[in-house]
């Protein structure tokens, strides 16, 4: 009977845990399964006993150990990165920032971070960038626009920065080019944003921007594009 409803009980967190995409669920549904292995092993000893009379709960001790050691490990690894927080899939990451993009006003977006607090429920923060002659009254309407519709339209409580993009300055956008030109000598994949040009006192140029390096690069390989820029 306890065979029957774990197993059961195994089969139901495991498809409920994919349904509604909780780690945390199909955990509970792998130390379901857990508890099956050990109480069948158990009345395998049992029987075995039973009918030849030689006692195996030894070898059938050490095994249950393994396997329920190995689930073990299992669960805990499908449940701390949820918990601790984790990156979202790359889909999820473009949905968000396409949709942010789309408004009109809108130049680019970057730095979205999202926690995920079960199906459906998200919270999220990206910066978006908007023309720096745009007054705080239509900046701050864009912004509010795209906050809404975020919640109504893919259940995201969205919280923007808005980051002011110069678009007239032609020093300003023949330098930033130029920074790009550079940028992109050294690397095809990096990009950059926040990008501002200001004078030194002693008539020095100061080019302040971010540069944006995939995911997968080593810290040797970051460091190495930061130096090259530099240098450049």
């Amino acid at each position: 009977l306890s065979i029957g409803i774990k197993l059961w009980l195994a089969m139901f967190n495991k498809k409920i845990g994919s349904k509604i995409r909780s780690k945390v669920i199909e955990a509970a549904g792998k130390d379901a399964l857990g508890d099956v292995i050990v109480t069948s092993g158990t009345l395998a000893s049992l029987l075995f006993y039973r009918f030849t009379q030689i006692n195996v709960d030894g070898i059938v001790g050490i095994i249950v150990s393994v396997v329920v050691f190995y689930n073990g490990i299992g669960v805990a690894k499908d449940t701390i990165s949820p918990l601790l927080g984790e990156a979202i899939s790359y889909k999820d990451y473009d949905k968000i920032t396409k949709f942010v993009n789309s408004f009109k006003g809108v130049i680019g977006s970057h730095d979205l971070l999202i926690h995920q607090y079960g199906p459906e429920k998200s919270m999220a923060s990206i910066h978006v960038e908007i023309p720096n002659h745009y007054s705080m009254e239509e900046s701050h309407e864009i912004v509010d626009k795209i906050e809404r519709e975020a919640l109504a339209k893919l259940g995201v409580t969205l919280v923007i920065h808005a980051d002011p993009v110069e678009m007239v300055d032609k020093i300003v956008l023949k330098t930033r080019k130029r920074v790009l030109d550079v940028v992109q000598e050294v690397d095809l994949q990096v990009g950059i944003h926040d990008f501002h040009l200001s004078y030194g006192e002693s008539g020095m140029i100061n080019l302040v921007f971010d540069i944006t390096i995939p995911y997968e690069y080593s810290k040797e390989k970051e460091e190495y594009i930061e130096k090259e820029i530099k240098r450049k």
